[in-house]
This record gives structure tokens, C-alpha cells and sequence, in this order.
């Protein structure tokens, strides 16, 4: 079973419309990348980034630079 986080408004995400925006401190607080382009994704995956849809397999872990990760 998947262990439910703890959301902060404002810190984790805010709300654009009736969207609701994860910000870069959720995706680490996460743990890993969920491989949907997300707008602040620290992993290197977001759509400003050049990220495709492609999953997270390829990706660093949070605390790994991107040379590490081949």
C-alpha cells in the first residue's frame, strides 16, 4: 500500500484555476518521477526541460547527478 504524503498548500502545490499544481519540494518529497511532464519536475522531465513522455526508468534519484545515473 502506497504511504499517503502529507500536502502543504502553497509549498507542495498551488492551484491554477481548477488545476492544482505540484511544485518542485512535492516531486523530491516524492521520492521519484512519475514520467508525466510534470511543469516543475526536478528530475529533468518537465516539458520546459525537454521531457517526454517516457516513464521514470532512465531518470536520477533525487540525490543522484544526472552523469551518475549511466
Amino acid at each position: 500500500m502506497s504511504e499517503r504524503l502529507e500536502l502543504i498548500e502553497g509549498e507542495d502545490y498551488y492551484w491554477e484555476g481548477a488545476v492544482m499544481v505540484f511544485t518542485a519540494r512535492f516531486h523530491l518529497k516524492r521520492g521519484r518521477c512519475c514520467g508525466n511532464r510534470c511543469r516543475h519536475c526536478p528530475y529533468g522531465n518537465s516539458v520546459q526541460q525537454g521531457g517526454t513522455m517516457r516513464g521514470a526508468e532512465g531518470l536520477p534519484e533525487p540525490n543522484q547527478s544526472p552523469s551518475e545515473s549511466t
